[in-house]
């Protein structure tokens, strides 16, 4: 995980400033810093940004169906294993197998949760 500092100094018009560099060490941040306003007169950190808390929140309320659970399932225009579940009601967690139209596109880089009504069938 990369860490940020607050480096704080003086312009060339002798104003404060104070500026958040993200670097994995203080020698990188002060450098960084040293590109722009010169020799920072303080150095602050390392901070580390907090992980985001709703993301976290919206896993822990998923339940999974217990039998027969997933199947295979068009969803714009991708092939996905969708998996059934209790809560939230008539929703799938799905993740992302191939696309079905151009496969020059990225792979979404997170599994999601959508209503079963926007799946279409698939057979194989």
């Amino acid at each position: 995980m990369k860490s940020f500092f607050i480096c704080i100094g003086l312009n060339s018009n002798n104003e404060i400033v104070s500026r958040n560099i993200e670097e994995s060490d203080k020698n990188q941040a002060i450098e960084s810093f040293k590109k722009d306003f010169g020799e920072p007169k303080e150095v602050l950190g390392p901070f580390f940004k907090k992980k985001d808390k709703k993301q976290k929140y919206n896993l822990v309320k998923i339940k999974f169906s217990t039998t027969d659970s997933s199947k295979k399932a068009l969803y714009n225009n991708w092939l996905v294993n969708a998996f059934l579940l209790r809560e939230p009601k008539d929703s799938a967690y799905l993740i992302f197998l191939s696309n079905t139209k151009d496969n020059s596109l990225v792979f979404p880089n997170k599994p999601i949760i959508v209503n079963i009504k926007d799946l279409k069938e698939y057979t194989e």
